[in-house]
């Protein structure tokens, strides 16, 4: 009994010390919720919100206040606005003629009446920027089509279509079927303004054939689709990718076929470019007088083309790189590449607007909400170039979905049933361009922030409606002749699927 009375004691007086140093005034635990200072812990405190707002929390606007627990009550916020409601609310640049105080000349692109895209986006291709490039300063010069047949181990028909122009024998470099990994080169023997494929002139036969490259060399991460050329002094650059890269971890990007007159000789690879997936495609050199501001000659790019979304630039990136270590390097010794990211949508940091990913969910039946104009899972960056004496990159290939939404491992409209995302309706399938500001670009604070200054539906000759979708492109900078590759385009027969060749002066 003694000793439970010490321990009573004992008790006592440990409660005693812990009140009266709780209760303590002298000031060092005198700050607490309901002082009206945010203090560690506390969203707010009183009148003192830490200078957060409605907007701030993704509301369209209203007044925020605080709880008498010092968090945040958004009861007053407004949750109501929407993109498309024609008011200008939160971080929407626009909303529908709701451009708020800003206009084509205070955005610095000269005058004209300032518009805004379907994604609150503001459209500035109504503005007269002589400094910016619109689709309708191409002008079509006429298509060619593909002599046809088995030329070395491949031949041109269901081409993946990656292109590359030489300008020492004025011809073409064209990637084949997938099958056999190969690349020949036709030449360019003109154009024709035709109204139909039988009557358009052809190359004749290619000047080298079909030659396996992707196998020439040890290829232990099983790279099967070329995804981009580029001829340079002499020698052709040639990026590639798995196609189904589950994980995403691959590496190896590039070879480089010493002498691009003999596609069988002498290569080297594989390297690995910086950015892997993400940089990987499309390449090109810089105009001069942008070469300063880049700090660099060249460039590479890729978007989220094939299978593995989630290993890509979700949008059309741009790197910058220097092909010296390409051209002159040894794969083996030193394999990788440095290459610097001024536009990259990744995946897990920030995408090409916040429905790029979006689709019904299979089992889900169609119609669908329509997928974003902007970016969505079925667009594809096929080819990114900077558009000769302006400030803008350009960037073309396809989208989907935009009337009929899209749906995973959907049954379309006709009844097919689809392996992966695709439109509920067949036919709503479009050739497209995303065109970007170069000013945007360099000024962005990070590489997922640039936004194009004009997208939309690509109009093609030949594409019946956007059936034959983009599959390859290549521009001839010293002329400003740009060659499109439209997919299965050029047939003929009843089993042929050759790509017909389109071609556009920018000059």
């Amino acid at each position: 009994m003694k000793e439970k009375s010490s321990t009573l004691k004992h008790l006592i007086f440990f409660l005693f010390a812990f009140f009266l140093l709780a209760c303590d005034d002298s000031g060092a635990n005198s700050s607490g919720c309901g002082d009206g200072v945010v203090d560690p812990g506390e969203a707010c405190d009183g009148a003192d919100l830490g200078g957060t707002t409605c907007e701030g929390l993704h509301y369209y606007g209203g007044t925020l206040s605080c709880t008498s627990d010092c968090q945040f009550s958004v009861a007053s916020c407004e949750v109501a606005g929407w993109c498309g409601d024609g008011v200008k609310n939160g971080p929407e640049d626009c909303d529908t003629h709701d451009t708020g105080s800003e206009t084509c000349t205070t955005l610095d692109h000269g005058d004209g009446e300032l518009g805004c895209t379907s994604e609150c986006l503001f459209d500035i291709s109504t503005c007269n920027d002589p400094d910016l490039f619109l689709m309708s300063d191409l002008t079509f010069a006429g298509a060619f089509r593909f002599t046809n047949g088995d030329f070395g181990i491949s031949s041109v028909n269901y081409a993946i279509g990656t292109l590359a122009y030489n300008p020492q024998n004025h011809s073409l470099f064209i990637a084949g079927h997938d099958h056999q990994r190969a690349v020949a080169e036709y030449p360019i023997s003109g154009v024709g303004m035709q109204s139909t494929v039988e009557e358009l002139p052809e190359t004749g036969e290619p000047i080298q054939g079909f030659v396996s490259v992707l196998d020439a060399l040890e290829n232990p991460q099983g790279l099967d689709r070329i995804t981009g050329m580029f001829w340079v002094n002499g020698s052709l650059i040639v990026n590639a990718e798995q196609w189904y890269d589950a994980p995403g971890d691959n590496l190896d990007t590039t070879l480089v076929i010493a002498d691009a007159n003999d596609l069988g000789g002498m290569s080297q690879g594989f390297f690995e470019l910086e950015g892997a997936a993400h940089s990987a495609g499309y390449m090109g050199p810089i105009p001069a007088a942008l070469g300063d501001e880049f700090g660099a000659d060249y460039y590479t790019g890729w978007s989220s083309v094939y299978s593995i979304v989630s290993r890509y630039s979700v949008g059309p990136s741009l790197w910058t790189l220097d092909p010296t270590a390409l051209l002159t390097g040894d794969a083996a010794a030193a394999p990788f590449i440095e290459a610097t990211p001024h536009m990259n949508f990744a995946y897990h940091e920030g995408m090409l607007g916040d429905r790029a990913v979006e689709y019904a969910a299979q089992g889900v039946e169609g119609p669908f909400p329509p997928a974003s104009p902007l970016w969505n899972i079925l667009s594809k960056g096929v080819y990114g170039f900077f558009v000769p004496g302006t400030r803008t990159f350009a960037v073309i290939g396809s989208t989907a979905g935009l009337t009929s939404g899209i749906g995973y491992k959907a049954v379309q409209a006709d009844g097919t049933v689809c392996g992966g995302p695709c439109a509920y309706q067949p036919d709503d399938y479009y050739n497209y361009f995303w065109l970007f500001d170069v000013d945007e670009i360099l000024a962005a604070e990070n590489t997922f922030d640039p936004r194009p200054y004009a997208y939309g539906v690509w109009d093609l000759p030949f594409d019946n409606g956007g059936e034959h979708r983009i599959i390859g492109a290549t521009l001839d900078s010293a002329t400003g002749t740009l060659y499109v590759a439209i997919e299965n385009a050029g047939q003929l027969g009843d089993y042929d699927r050759p790509p017909l060749i389109l071609t556009y002066t920018l000059l």
